[in-house]
């Protein structure tokens, strides 16, 4: 018998609890939603030390151009070029 009071009890307190109020968005949120309707993506990759800005730079003009995309890579012992599909 306890527990079904106590099941009458919770389910009271569901009812009579407050309205609640929307949260407010934050800032970081609101840009997130604005990138996502704008059709990007946000990931989270793991890259070596020494090529970082170049990956930054590489999407930031990916983002900004939405004719480029990354198609090579440059060997730094040879000065060789390489595609990403090969």
């Amino acid at each position: 018998m306890r527990e079904e009071e106590q099941l009458e009890l919770n389910f009271e307190n569901q009812i009579v609890s407050p309205v609640t109020v929307p949260k407010k968005i934050s800032r970081n949120a609101k840009y997130e939603q604005e990138m996502r309707r704008n059709n990007f993506s946000k990931i989270t990759i793991w890259v070596p030390n020494h090529c970082q800005d170049d990956f930054k730079l590489m999407a930031t003009l990916c983002r900004e151009d939405k004719d480029l995309v990354p198609c090579t890579m440059r060997s730094i012992k040879t000065g060789r070029m390489k595609g990403i599909n090969q």
